[in-house]
């Protein structure tokens, strides 16, 4: 049976308000300050594109599927077998299968803590994120 763990609401909330937020200080630029005309289209179509990704990552976000076989979002489908050394990088968790990979942050969920469980039920190679240590590249 397929887990498909729930968005964290005040994450997507903030995230989505932070888009918005820049977008209007970018729109508010292009329109009201000495901006000369390319300046002002390139702020334009950054008031434009800010909110459109953070609606993107919160979608993304809420597509992810794990099932006894693999990992899904979207349509990048992993299989649990075929991961490679799983790394944590600044936000989360990296998977990789060596042609596609997925980077999940387990606190964009309203239950981090069982989504890492589930996690470390399935890739017994994943290690405990450390507090401090310094993001893989």
């Amino acid at each position: 049976m397929p887990y498909t763990p729930q968005l964290n609401k005040i994450y997507a909330a903030l995230l989505l308000a932070a888009g918005l937020a820049v977008a209007a200080m970018a729109a508010y630029a292009a329109c009201y300050q000495a901006a000369d005309g390319p300046t002002a289209m390139l702020l334009g179509g950054f008031a434009g594109l800010v909110p459109l990704g953070a609606l993107s990552a919160v979608l993304s976000a809420g597509r992810l599927t794990l099932s006894a076989s693999g990992v899904r979002r979207g349509r990048i489908y992993l299989r649990w077998d075929e991961i490679r050394q799983p790394v944590w990088i600044g936000y989360g968790l990296r998977l990789t299968d060596g042609r596609h990979s997925l980077t999940l942050a387990p606190w964009a969920y309203a239950e981090p803590e069982a989504l890492l469980a589930y996690l470390s039920g399935r890739l017994p190679q994943l290690r405990p994120h450390e507090e401090g240590s310094p993001p893989a590249g």
